[in-house]
C-alpha cells in the first residue's frame, strides 16, 4: 500500500496554530526532540498501544520535506527505529523534526523541529496522563490551564518559558 500524503493529516503550520486537517478527541504536547528522545518514542508507543492495541502501523515523514521515510510496523522497536531515522536525517543535513501518522488515521504526532513544541493528537477518550511514561513526557491542556493560573513559582516560570500568548493560543486552537 502506498503511503498517504502527509497533508491528509498535518497541514504544515506550526504550533500554537491548529496543525491538523481535522479535530481529534485529545491533544498532548511535548518539548523533547522527537528524533532523539527514546523516552518520548516509548511514551507515544505505550499510549497508542493502550488506546488501540498492537494494531498500530505508523507512517513516518520528515517535517522539512514532508516526504515519506518509512513505516514502523506494530512489532517494531519504535525508540530504536525513530532514533535511527533521526540520525540518518541529520547525516543527510536535515535537522528538522518528524511526523508520525497512524496508518488508520486514529492519531498523529508532529514536531516541525527539535526546538519546537510538538503535539500528539489522538482519537481516544482514554485518560493518557495517568500513564507514568506519558505524564513524564507530555503536558496537557489541563496542565496549561494550571500554569496560566500562576499559583506557584513553577507555574509562573513555565508561563515565562513558553509565553502566555503561546499557551493561551494552544487552549484556543486545541479545545
Amino acid at each position: 500500500m502506498m503511503p498517504k500524503e502527509l497533508e491528509t493529516i498535518v497541514l504544515g503550520v506550526e504550533l500554537p496554530c491548529h496543525i491538523f486537517s481535522r479535530r481529534f478527541e485529545q491533544y498532548l504536547f511535548f518539548d523533547a526532540d522527537i528524533c532523539t528522545s527514546q523516552p518520548l518514542a516509548t511514551a507515544i508507543r505505550q499510549a497508542t498501544t493502550i488506546c488501540f492495541g498492537l494494531d498500530v502501523d505508523t507512517d513516518v515523514y520528515a517535517s522539512s520535506s514532508r516526504s515519506y521515510l518509512r513505516q514502523l510496523a506494530s512489532d517494531s522497536d519504535w525508540p530504536l527505529e525513530i532514533t535511527a531515522l533521526g540520525n540518518t536525517m541529520r547525516e543527510e543535513g536535515d535537522v528538522d523534526g518528524l511526523a508520525l501518522v497512524d496508518s488508520q488515521d486514529r492519531w498523529a504526532a508532529h514536531q516541525p523541529s527539535p526546538v519546537d513544541v510538538g503535539v500528539l493528537a489522538i482519537d481516544s477518550s482514554q485518560e493518557l496522563m495517568s500513564i507514568e511514561a506519558v505524564k513524564d513526557c507530555f503536558f496537557s491542556l489541563n496542565d496549561i490551564r494550571g500554569w496560566l493560573s500562576r499559583r506557584t513559582p513553577r507555574d509562573r516560570e513555565l508561563v515565562d518559558v513558553f509565553g502566555e500568548e503561546f499557551l493561551t493560543t494552544l487552549l484556543t486552537d486545541y479545545p
